[in-house]
């Protein structure tokens, strides 16, 4: 059994598609440089490693779906309830006995 690739099903394409999109001549000049990786593709191809690496992903995977977002509605009565909570949190506490609470302004003693 294999591992998984790291970067999918379609690694192995990888390198044949850099070699015909680069073309064969640069694409060897990378290969064969004594340079850093990232340097030696940005030397040969004109472009850096990443983004042509990331245009590849897109191509053969497709495009990232959107992450998730908040609707307007969503956001307009999450603001309602948010106000309805502190407005009720600040009414001064009530009583369940009918008395109201000691140190409250209605109670007599105190």
């Amino acid at each position: 059994a294999t591992s998984p690739a790291f970067l999918g099903d379609n690694d192995e394409e990888l390198l044949a598609d850099a070699v015909r999109s680069v073309g064969a001549e640069r694409f060897a000049r990378f290969w064969r440089s004594s340079s850093a990786p990232d340097s030696a593709f940005l030397g040969a191809a004109g472009i850096a490693i990443e983004p042509w690496t990331q245009r590849w992903l897109t191509r053969v995977y497709g495009a990232l779906p959107p992450g998730p977002r908040a609707r307007t509605s969503d956001l307009l009565w999450l603001s309602i309830a948010l106000t309805v909570g502190l407005v009720v949190a600040r009414q001064p506490p009530r009583a369940r006995s009918g008395v109201a609470p000691k140190g409250h302004p209605y109670r007599s003693d105190g």
